[in-house]
């Protein structure tokens, strides 16, 4: 599984919708799933906006499987067959195994402290996991 580590994003919302943008110009899906249910909402509305209107769904809405964008803040509800943008929130309730079914995870961290301090134990258990980790500054 390879890690593609995003850091020092100066707003994780428009991170996010850069990746799906990039994603949707490919043609592909993926998964996207926050702990913090706010962020998604935030997500969700800033993906349905014209001119930027990005075909999606939350996980649990009727003909979620029919959309290329799916939105979750539960990680057990998705399935490992799509790429996984990973926006995490303190606390964190979840271990870095629950990731492992998926192809692709791309992971976004702003500059708060507490949020890189708890990425950089994230990608030590990545790497001692055998994971290919890959790091962007979004501020370079």
């Amino acid at each position: 599984m390879k890690v593609l580590f995003y850091y020092n994003a100066q707003n994780r919302l428009d991170s996010a919708i850069e990746l799906i943008l990039r994603a949707h110009s490919k043609e592909k899906s993926t998964f996207i799933f926050s702990n913090s249910l706010s962020f998604l909402n935030d997500l969700n509305q800033k993906l349905w906006e014209k001119p930027l209107f990005l075909p999606h769904l939350f996980i649990d809405e009727k003909d979620a499987q029919k959309t290329p964008f799916l939105l979750s803040d539960n990680l057990k509800k998705l399935t490992p067959e799509k790429p996984l943008i990973f926006i995490p929130f303190p606390p964190f309730d979840f271990v870095v195994e629950d990731l492992t079914p998926f192809p692709f995870v791309y992971e976004i961290v702003d500059g708060d402290e507490e949020n890189k301090k708890s990425a950089r134990l994230r990608t030590k258990e990545y790497k001692k996991q055998g994971f290919s980790v890959q790091y962007f500054d979004l501020m370079a």
